[in-house]
């Protein structure tokens, strides 16, 4: 997704694979590759991101948790090839991160930046996640998307270039248990048969 050409004017989307490098000393944190959104310079401009829309539909009374491994990468050198021939990157600062979940044309769920000690863990992943219950009101039966952006913030000046990774994405989904209305619950207890069950389950 790329609404306003980010990545015509210096803007680019890849994959990673920090095994080799200094750019992530423990690596991702599952499997060997993430996604990078990487921008260069410093000044900020538009966001861009990656997404990808999933055969699931979303369906009612049931609650979703997307989960992103959210990477700051550090600075460094590529050790192994084709990385060997790119030299020292000065990758200080963060542009930030946003996570959505989509349904259709409608934004169900967001985190941006909600990770507090992201911006100053050069080097690291930390897991975002975030949670939407759905409702009789949303667009049910419409395809679910997930986006990954990078909201493109300025931040440190004269670096050579911010970028923020993403792994192991993950969407679950588990049905909502619906409680009987509390009318209901009182009109059951009033049954005469209900009353001679528990006389006779409790003596």
């Amino acid at each position: 997704m790329d609404p306003n050409n980010a990545t015509g004017s210096g803007a680019y989307v890849g994959v990673l694979n920090p095994t080799g490098t200094t750019y992530f000393d423990s690596g991702t944190p599952e499997g060997e590759n993430a996604a990078l959104l990487y921008t260069d310079g410093a000044a900020g401009g538009n966001p861009y991101g990656i997404e990808q829309q999933l055969t699931a539909t979303l369906t009612a009374d049931t609650s979703y948790t997307l989960s992103v491994q959210v990477g700051n990468i550090a600075s460094g050198t590529g050790l192994v090839a084709p990385y060997s021939g790119f030299g020292f990157y000065n990758l200080d600062g963060f542009p930030g991160y946003r996570v959505e979940l989509w349904a259709g044309n409608s934004l169900l769920a967001a985190d941006e930046n909600n990770l507090p000690l992201l911006p100053d863990a050069e080097g690291q992943f930390m897991l975002a996640s975030l949670t939407y219950n759905s409702q009789a009101t949303d667009p049910i039966g419409q395809p679910l998307l997930i986006r990954l952006i990078n909201p493109n913030a300025p931040d440190v000046a004269g670096v050579t270039g911010l970028e923020v990774d993403y792994n192991d994405v993950r969407l679950d989904a588990s049905p909502i248990s619906v409680p009987l209305p509390g009318s209901l619950w009182l009109l059951l207890a009033g049954l005469p048969g209900l009353g001679v069950l528990r006389s006779r389950f409790h003596g």
